[in-house]
C-alpha cells in the first residue's frame, strides 16, 4: 500500500479507535481492570468476561486493539492498565471517563450528522436530540451530571500560575464574581491566590448545592455565596474583577454580545473582566489541527465557536469594552483581560 493511501486510510478510519474506547468505557471496562489491580485480583479473559457479561472470544478482539493503543497491558494471561489506560477509569484521580462518555453518547451522534447539517443549515446536535445543547441538559438528569463531571475536571486542571504570577498586588482584588462559575472549581482557585477577597458565584439554580458543597470542601464557604443568575438577562452583582471562564466559545457572536454586555454593565470604570478562552491562530498550520477541530465539535454541539484575538477584540468593542492586557497560560489557552471602553486608551 503506497503512503499517501494509508494516510487516507488511517484519517477515515479514526472514528474506529473513538468507538473502541467509549465502548469500552460503557462496558466499564477500564473500572474493572482497575478495580483488580486495586484488590490484587488477576484479571484474565475469562473473569473479565464473567464480570462484564461479554462473550468471552469476542472480548479478546476488543481487548487487542487496547493492547495495541497500550490503554492496557498483559502478562501470563493476565490484563492490567497502564498509566494511560488508568486516565479511563473512574477509580483514577482526574479521570477522563467521563469525557469518553460525553463523546461517546453526545459528539459522536453529532459528528455523524455534519453533512446533513452543513446542507440543511442547521446545528448536528438539533438533528440528533431535537432540542438545543443546553435545554438537554437541564431537562436530563444524567446527561447534566457527565457533562458537569467532564466540565468540572476540566476547570480543575486549568493551570493559572502564569497569570497569577503577574499579579503582585492582591490588595486591589476585593470583590470577585465568576459569571457561570458551576460548582465553583475556578472561583476556588481566585480565592486561593486572593486570599483576603469575597466571592459571588453566578449561575442557575439547579448549581447551587453543588457549588455549596464544593465550596465546603474547598474552605471557602465562608467568603463565598452562591446567587442565581443568568447571564443573558442583567447582572445583580459588583465586583473589582469579574470572570467568563470558557463560556463565551459555546455561544455564536450575537449571543456571546448579549453576555458581555449585560456584563460590562455591571462592572464600573476599575473593574476588570478576566476572560478565559482558547485563541485562533492567525495563520493555518498542522500543530494547530486539535483546535481546528475543536472549533468544529463546539458548533456542531451548541453553535458556538472558537475565535482569534481580532475576534474577540470586535466582540469586545461591539459590547463597549476593550482588550487592555492578555496573558498565556498554554500553547493555546489565554486570560484576556477586559475593561469598560471609556476607562482609557485600549493596550493590546
Amino acid at each position: 500500500m503506497e503512503v499517501q493511501e494509508r494516510m487516507i486510510i488511517m484519517m477515515l478510519q479514526g472514528f474506529t479507535t473513538s468507538y473502541l474506547i467509549c465502548a469500552a468505557c460503557e462496558l466499564e471496562l477500564f473500572d474493572h481492570l482497575h478495580q483488580g489491580e486495586i484488590y490484587h485480583g488477576e484479571m484474565t479473559v475469562a473473569k473479565l468476561s464473567s464480570q462484564l457479561a461479554v462473550e468471552e472470544e469476542l472480548l479478546y478482539r476488543l481487548l487487542r486493539p487496547l493492547l495495541a493503543l497500550q490503554l492496557i497491558q498483559e502478562a501470563d494471561g493476565v490484563f492490567f492498565l497502564t498509566a494511560l489506560g488508568k486516565r479511563l477509569s473512574k477509580h483514577s484521580e482526574n479521570s477522563l471517563k467521563d469525557l469518553a462518555l460525553f463523546c461517546g453518547r453526545e459528539s459522536m451522534p453529532c459528528w455523524a450528522k455534519l453533512y446533513e447539517a452543513v446542507k440543511l443549515r442547521t446545528l448536528p446536535y438539533l438533528l440528533v436530540e431535537k432540542q438545543p445543547f443546553f435545554a438537554a441538559q437541564h431537562g436530563d438528569r444524567e446527561k447534566f451530571s457527565i457533562f458537569n463531571s467532564m466540565m468540572r475536571n476540566s476547570s480543575k486542571n486549568l493551570n493559572l500560575s502564569a497569570y497569577f504570577a503577574q499579579q503582585p498586588d492582591k490588595s486591589q482584588i476585593n470583590a470577585i464574581v465568576d459569571i457561570g462559575g458551576g460548582a465553583g472549581d475556578i472561583m476556588a482557585k481566585f480565592l486561593h491566590f486572593y486570599h483576603k477577597a469575597t466571592g459571588i458565584i453566578v449561575d442557575l439554580e439547579h448549581v447551587r448545592d453543588e457549588a455549596q458543597r464544593n465550596l465546603t470542601i474547598c474552605s471557602i464557604n465562608q467568603r463565598c455565596r452562591f446567587a442565581t443568575g443568568n447571564f443573558f438577562e442583567k447582572l445583580a452583582v459588583q465586583a473589582d474583577l469579574f470572570i467568563l471562564s470558557r463560556i463565551l466559545h459555546d455561544w455564536d457572536d450575537e449571543k456571546a454580545g448579549e453576555i458581555l454586555k449585560n456584563t460590562g454593565q455591571a462592572m464600573t470604570e476599575d473593574s476588570r473582566l478576566l476572560v478565559i478562552e482558547k485563541l485562533m491562530p492567525d495563520s493555518i498550520t498542522r500543530d494547530c489541527l486539535p483546535l481546528y477541530l475543536n472549533d468544529l465539535y463546539i458548533w456542531s454541539v451548541c453553535g458556538g465557536k472558537e475565535r482569534t484575538e481580532a475576534e474577540f477584540i470586535k466582540l469586545f468593542r461591539a459590547s463597549g469594552l476593550v482588550l487592555n492586557k492578555k496573558y498565556r497560560l498554554t500553547a493555546d489557552e489565554y486570560v484576556l483581560e477586559v475593561k469598560k471602553e471609556y476607562c482609557g486608551e485600549e493596550i493590546v
